[in-house]
């Protein structure tokens, strides 16, 4: 018997920074625990400011160093057939969550950061305007929020 996938989708603003890395650091976790065949996973953005393009150099080399390629990532907007498609719609911001959640089949979607019990922040910060430090926060910021939503997906869904 064939199991049912879950869909992920991570959502920031132009899925150039937190999105990519939050699917990149997603689909490692879950291969290191060989849990991929239950997932399909992606990212887009509210916007399509940067559609087509890979991800920011500076999420990239950050993913890199922890032996994570982003390369392969093409910059995508959210569109209506996503909204229907996936099981979870992981929004990075508040900005992000609010943008989906007033539309019509909006899944399942919260904030990365509500997946944890000890977060005591509730937005991943954009990277974008700041410096490579403030890429490696936000890296461990998502890192953490992932390993968080990991945890839940198996306790909700049985994969232990």
């Amino acid at each position: 018997m064939e199991e049912k996938k879950i869909y992920i989708l991570f959502l920031c603003t132009g899925n150039i920074c937190r999105s990519p890395t939050a699917e990149g650091i997603f689909k490692k976790k879950i291969k290191e625990e060989k849990l991929e065949k239950f997932f399909e996973i992606d990212s887009a953005g509210t916007h399509g400011y940067h559609e087509g393009e890979t991800p920011d150099i500076r999420s990239q080399r950050q993913c890199l160093k922890h032996k994570i390629d982003l390369s392969k990532i093409k910059s995508r907007k959210l569109n209506k057939e996503d909204l229907k498609k996936f099981d979870y719609i992981i929004a990075m911001d508040a900005s992000h969550y609010n943008f989906v959640i007033n539309k019509p089949h909006r899944g399942n979607c919260r904030l990365l950061l509500s997946y944890g019990k000890k977060n005591k922040i509730t937005n991943v910060p954009d990277p974008y305007y700041g410096d490579e430090k403030n890429f490696i926060e936000t890296f461990n910021i998502i890192n953490e929020g992932i390993m968080d939503l990991i945890n839940d997906i198996k306790n909700t869904n049985n994969l232990n």
